[in-house]
């Protein structure tokens, strides 16, 4: 899927010396009814290829090329022309992708052409038209990782894409900890903004003593009544280093287990001598494991494999103790291990109707008890109050995804809560704002809220999820960070 929110750039790469540059990555203009203009880029080889242009999108037949094909020995420019039309049938961005691709060398004494990859690098050609009115798009949000007692930079850019001038425009930044509790908020600037002009909100937030963790930066810009959001994740960090997923199949007894196991450093600098240690015991085996050492980079997730041989061991679960050792100190995690016998092919009758009763009992368990048995879980784990916890469904791009709310009252007493779905791109726009209602809930239960994001919003990429839950006088939000992928097709099927 081709993003539209801004600069693109593909860069395939065979090898470090069959590579291809280009310059700019983008080029941006504005629409300009019945002009002919004329554009320029650079291309950069590492040897001395020969290069074929194309392109494709929508302006793509008012564009031409003076030649289409080149032997570069160096980095070369190439031009392109472009008739613009009178008009174009909407207001917004048209985008066209000009690419340059290596044309594989046939080698001697071979006759045709050879099947086989090409190096190719595609720039983007960007047209705009205004939008009628007052418009302001949100083009950048970001904040650094910063350590405790320091100072978060903040910044927020945005484009006046639209044709009216706007009165004035104001930010507000909110700044919610690892357990979605606001902690903060901050207002920034305030002013007009001409049509075309760019403006950035820039502020600062103090971190103090705030536990190491993930913290939510959600952005909101008002102008002229209407209003644009954004949202966005960073770190405070302390010499921290957590373990954030352990992934280990079933296995059959005398089989090797893999186990990869996810870290992720909240502090400033390297941590080198990184290694994890696996413990695995249940009542009739045990074992040590150990991965080898690696430097986690400043800030960075790190992978590790761990194997351990299962000779000997039952079929059965195994508790799994996952350590992280870093700089003389440790982080610990437990899961599971399921070492399974194999199955045999014939299913025994009685074993076929104790399922189909299984079955059953899961679904009267699910519709009557479930509130009550996740009540007294979260209840056993949670403090008094109210806690939330934020599901997904779904991960294929052009399919309805769907957003669950489950939210735990112990409070004590009845609540009214209204919950409100937001889904953010990874850059940070807005990409749908979903109500999911009100809802009483019991003191003691636990109630869903759900909504879902329509097939036409749910284009390929990473995404955040944010359910701000209202009760009384009070609010919180959970997150969620998902991916939507397009379907995997067979190779025959690429092949055009």
């Amino acid at each position: 899927m081709i993003s539209r929110k801004g600069p693109l750039l593909f860069l395939l790469l065979l090898s470090l010396s069959a590579a291809l540059g280009i310059s700019p990555p983008y080029i941006d203009v504005p629409f300009e009814p019945g002009a002919n203009k004329t554009f320029y880029f650079t291309v950069i080889p590492h040897t001395n290829p020969h290069v074929a242009l194309m392109m494709t999108g929508d302006l793509a037949q008012y564009i031409s090329f003076p030649r289409m094909e080149a032997r570069l020995r160096g980095p070369e420019s190439f031009s392109f022309d472009v008739h613009f039309p009178q008009t174009l049938p909407r207001a917004g961005l048209f985008q066209t992708l000009i690419s340059v691709a290596e044309v594989p060398e046939v080698p001697a004494g071979q006759k045709g052409a050879g099947v086989g990859a090409a190096v190719g690098v595609t720039m983007s050609f960007l047209v705009r038209i205004p939008y009628p009115g007052k418009y302001l798009e949100i083009t950048k949000f970001s904040v650094a990782n910063t350590p405790q007692d320091g100072y978060a930079p903040i910044t927020l850019e945005a484009v006046h894409r639209g044709n009216e001038t706007i009165a004035n425009a104001s930010a507000v930044f909110e700044v919610f900890d690892f357990n979605g509790l606001k902690i903060a908020t901050i207002p920034s600037g305030g002013g007009p903004v001409k049509p075309g002009q760019k403006v950035i909100y820039q502020e600062e937030w103090y971190t103090g003593q705030n536990a190491p963790g993930r913290y939510t930066v959600n952005a909101t810009l008002y102008y002229d009544g209407a209003v644009q959001r954004a949202s966005t994740q960073f770190k405070v960090g302390a010499e921290v280093l957590e373990i954030t997923n352990i992934s280990v199949p079933d296995i059959a007894p005398g089989g090797i287990a893999r186990f990869t196991v996810r870290t992720d450093s909240f502090w400033t600098e390297d941590i080198p001598g990184v290694f994890i240690e696996v413990n695995v015991t249940n009542r009739t085996a045990a074992g040590v494991a150990r991965s080898e050492s690696k430097t986690v980079k400043a800030w960075g997730l790190q992978d590790f494999v761990v194997f351990w041989d299962s000779k000997g061991a039952t079929a059965g679960v195994y508790a799994i103790e996952v350590t992280a050792h870093y700089l003389g100190k440790t982080t610990t995690e437990t899961t599971v291990l399921r070492v399974v016998a194999p199955a045999s092919n014939a299913v025994p009758l009685p074993l076929v109707v104790g399922g189909v009763a299984a079955i059953i009992l899961l679904y009267l368990a699910y519709r009557f008890l479930l509130p009550r048995v996740r009540a007294f879980r979260w209840g056993r784990k949670k403090k008094k109050g109210v806690a939330a916890e934020l599901e997904v469904r779904g991960n294929r791009a052009g399919e309805p995804v769907g957003f669950v709310l489950h939210v735990l009252n112990n409070s004590g007493d009845a609540i009214e809560a209204e919950v409100v779905f937001e889904v953010f791109a990874k850059d940070g726009g807005g990409v749908a704002s979903l109500k999911a209602g009100k809802q009483k809930i019991a003191a003691g239960t636990v109630a869903d809220f759900s909504a879902q994001l329509s097939a036409s919003k749910a284009k390929a990429g990473e995404y955040l999820a944010s359910a701000t839950l209202s009760y009384g006088d009070k609010e919180g939000v959970a997150e969620k960070r998902f991916s939507l992928r397009e379907e995997e097709k067979a190779p025959w099927e690429k092949i055009k």
